[in-house]
């Protein structure tokens, strides 16, 4: 249920209090300047109450909680670093792949690029979690692959303690009702199930899978009577905003119940490396939606990463200024959009990938890094190449870029 303005008031001044507590080192001034900037974003945004918390979007975790505060400690370490004080960032969210097993081919996926064939054990992915939290990642997401496919995924999302809030990314097949309670009483927070279309066919065009459609219609319906926080994860062609269909998807989706529609857009890697299918007018589009879609008190919370992702905000945080991710083998990556692995986190630990891996990525692009340099990344991926310093390489001769606002505001 969306708030009121007056309530968004309410939580934001809450909000503030809390900020302030983790902030005690930040002059008055310096801390108005932030709040003022922060402010501006948040009155674009539609705010969800679930389970007596606020839900600014899945890609932070609800408020009040002990999630949002490893949050905003994992912010004010970033900031640090983006300004040279400390060697290495905490991501805000960092996604695992519990299994590259799927029963659907979406042509846009990027776990093609990632398909090793060893598979972590329970212990394994438990020991991922334990230093993940000990590090300070306040959002855990568990993807694939089709994470229900595991039989041990509820022993694994009870694994996270409340320093985290988590996430489950899934085609929708398998979410009965008793595994969708299941979920909900070992401490899943959210469910994002993808959807790409409001049309049976379409979607299930897109998956290439012929039950994904009625699959993922009724995930939502048995993730909504468990008391999960549903959102929908939306890979749109480029017809689809092109044409303002996305409105009557929006509009299905409110009819359905989902409570937050993740808009994402086909990233030029994994099938469709080196393939840049949206253009920039269509990237504006999407900025628009998320800005329109947002004031329609009619429709689900909107979240756009085109937007969310722009320089005018935080840019890409791959790379652990603000998300990594780490494949089905325990192989750190920057994100699941790019295919450089910087070590395996059981063999080497997290501390170590992650030096190595800020080398590559030593502050926030100011755009999506993948897309930014699609046609340099696929003639890179040509070429033979397999350890991290050349991928460190790679990233250092593309040059400097200017720093996304919220990044320049927070230092």
């Amino acid at each position: 249920m969306r708030v009121s303005s007056l309530e968004k008031i309410y939580m934001l001044l809450k909000m503030a209090r809390v900020a302030r507590r983790i902030n005690k080192n930040v002059s008055i001034k310096k801390f108005m300047q932030r709040s003022l900037f922060l402010r501006s974003f948040f009155e674009k945004e539609a705010i969800v109450k679930h389970d007596n918390k606020y839900v600014i979007s899945t890609f932070m975790p609800p408020f009040p909680s002990k999630a949002f505060e490893t949050m905003l400690h994992a912010i004010k370490k970033t900031s640090e670093y983006v300004k040279g004080n400390t060697s290495l960032p905490v991501p805000i969210s960092t996604y695992i792949s519990v299994t590259n097993k799927c029963m659907c081919h979406c042509y846009y996926c990027s776990n093609a690029l990632h398909r090793a064939k060893k598979e972590l054990s329970t212990e394994e992915i438990i020991n991922i979690i334990n230093q993940l939290q000990d590090y300070g990642v306040s959002i855990i997401g568990f993807t694939g692959g089709e994470p229900l496919l595991r039989n041990d995924l509820l022993e694994i999302i009870a694994a996270v303690d409340d320093r985290s809030s988590t996430l489950l990314f899934t085609t929708g097949i398998g979410l009965t009702e008793e595994m969708a309670y299941s979920l909900k009483n070992v401490g899943l927070f959210s469910v994002v199930i993808s959807l790409d279309h409001y049309k049976k066919e379409e979607h299930n065009r897109t998956k290439n899978c012929s039950h994904a459609f009625d699959s993922a219609i009724s995930a939502i319906h048995n993730a909504k009577e468990a008391g999960l926080y549903v959102a929908l994860n939306t890979l749109p062609s480029p017809e689809m905003i092109r044409s303002d269909e996305i409105w009557k998807f929006l509009e299905f989706a409110a009819y359905k119940g989902v409570d937050e529609v993740r808009i994402l857009y086909p990233i030029p890697t994994g099938r469709i490396l080196g393939k840049n299918l949206f253009n920039e007018d269509d990237i504006n589009r999407l900025k628009q939606i998320h800005i329109e879609g947002n004031k329609r008190r009619s429709l689900p919370k909107i979240s756009v990463l085109a937007y969310l992702e722009s320089k005018e905000f935080t840019g890409c945080g791959a790379g652990g200024t603000r998300h990594m991710y780490i494949d089905a083998s325990g192989n750190l990556h920057p994100c699941d959009m790019i295919p450089f692995s910087f070590g395996n986190v059981l063999e080497e630990g997290l501390i170590k990938c992650m030096e190595r891996m800020a080398k590559a990525f030593p502050r926030p692009h100011p755009e999506c890094f993948t897309r930014s340099y699609y046609k340099e990344l696929a003639e890179f991926m040509k070429k033979d190449v397999a350890s991290a310093d050349d991928y460190i390489q790679f990233c250092s001769s593309l040059g400097s870029e200017e720093m996304p606002v919220f990044f320049e505001k927070m230092v």
